[in-house]
């Protein structure tokens, strides 16, 4: 994670395969809300679309974001190569 005045940023997050499915996960994102619950959050995530292998990861992974409160902004960040879709908890944000 990166603190940024009243933005945090989630750079990456992952929860052991042998334990996903288990909670941990929404455990892991409430006690980042409890620690900052003046913060807005935001991560990207790997932009879905029907085409790569790993479509249905993308949109699980997509969904698990959304069923914790974060919502899709709609908006496109490129890292390199790879376009990411951003979510955000707590508020707002405009990438210029």
């Amino acid at each position: 994670m990166a603190t940024i005045e009243n933005l945090i940023c989630i750079l990456f997050f992952a929860v052991d395969t042998e334990i996903r499915s288990s909670g941990y996960g929404s455990r892991i994102l409430d006690i980042i809300q409890s620690l900052y619950p003046e913060n807005k959050i935001t991560l990207s995530i790997d932009r879905y679309n029907e085409e790569p292998s790993d479509a249905e990861n993308r949109l699980r992974r997509k969904n698990f974001y959304l069923k914790n409160k974060y919502i899709d902004r709609e908006s496109l960040v490129n890292f390199g190569k790879k376009e990411q879709e951003i979510l955000i908890k707590n508020g707002d944000f405009h990438i210029n």
